[in-house]
């Protein structure tokens, strides 16, 4: 296994695991036959379910492996650090920013930086205030 896909796999895998928790009356009805037949179960979800599915398995991973609190003392330990740095918080507002903000935080969680990223939108932490 190469390291550089570790944190993709991971979250792969937290992803799955919210489909296990979440949603057991849907995956339970999974074929337990050929793949063909799991292709076909699968294609025959209607779209709109489907991404209702998807979007609850993603965001049960992205607070699995990013806790909401634990994010939020990451963000501001972060902040602090960027404004010893000479970046006040009141200039930081672009999607440069943002990157920057969320590499470090990244490597906390062993998540990409755009997990990052969408869990600060989703906790309202991004953009700042």
């Amino acid at each position: 296994m190469d390291d550089r896909y570790a944190n993709r796999l991971r979250f792969s895998m937290a992803h799955e695991l919210g489909h296990y928790v979440l949603h057991p009356a849907v995956f339970g009805q999974f074929p337990s036959g050929s793949i063909q037949e799991w292709i076909a179960f699968m294609r025959d979800i209607p779209e709109k379910e489907y991404s209702f599915l998807e979007y609850h398995a993603y965001e049960f991973a992205g607070r699995f492996l990013v806790p909401p609190e634990a994010l939020r003392r990451e963000f501001e330990a972060t902040l602090l650090l960027a404004e010893q740095n000479g970046m006040p918080r009141d200039q930081l507002q672009s999607d440069a920013h943002l990157q920057y903000l969320a590499k470090p935080i990244s490597r906390t969680f062993a998540v990409s930086s755009s997990v990052i990223e969408r869990r600060l939108a989703k906790e309202k932490l991004w953009p700042l205030a």
